[in-house]
């Protein structure tokens, strides 16, 4: 199966999990879609700079569904997002991160902040809170700008920052952040 064709699947199994209809339509940033809207199209859309993001969707696929529906709501939030290769360079999937106890869930929470914030916001700030009850993501003054609860840092990609939606932005990052370590098999 092409990868658009499987896209618009996961998209499909996502409208379903959300109560969302329609299938978005992009060749980049539209500021007239949703944040899910957005990255799904970010994802499906060809000959952009914009890296992969099939974990960040099959980890929106399969963790709560209330997750989709923040991203597609009214309220305005800012998406820290993983690229595919932040993922891989966990060594686990996203199913060896779904333990069954909610922490992809938590994972995917701490990458969402309430509220609009730019790339020089973020910067210019000390910490981030995150959707995931009170927890925050420390702003580094040198280095990689993003440090997590265990020490991982990880960095904007150049180029992926500010990418405006209805409903917020969203930053691409090179690393996968963690509120607290990950289970233990």
């Amino acid at each position: 199966m092409p990868k658009a064709d499987q896209i618009r699947a996961a998209w499909t199994e996502i409208a379903i999990r959300s109560d969302m209809t329609e299938l978005p339509v992009s060749n980049g940033p539209n500021p007239k879609q949703t944040l899910l809207q957005e990255i799904v199209a970010l994802r499906e859309a060809t000959g952009t700079p914009l890296s992969d993001f099939n974990s960040f969707l099959m980890a929106l696929l399969i963790s709560d569904p209330s997750i989709a529906g923040t991203l597609r709501s009214n309220g305005k939030f800012t998406v820290l997002m993983p690229t595919d290769a932040a993922f891989n360079a966990l060594g686990a999937t996203i199913i060896d991160l779904d333990d069954g106890g909610g922490f992809l869930t938590e994972i995917l929470r701490y990458h969402i902040l309430r509220g609009k914030h730019s790339h020089a916001d973020i910067l210019a700030a000390t910490e981030l809170k995150t959707l995931l009850g009170g927890e925050s993501i420390t702003i580094s003054e040198s280095g990689d700008p993003l440090v997590d609860n265990i020490g991982r840092t990880a960095k904007f990609v150049d180029g992926e920052t500010d990418i405006e939606v209805t409903n917020g932005v969203i930053h691409i990052i090179d690393a996968v952040l963690f509120h607290e370590a990950p289970p233990e098999d």
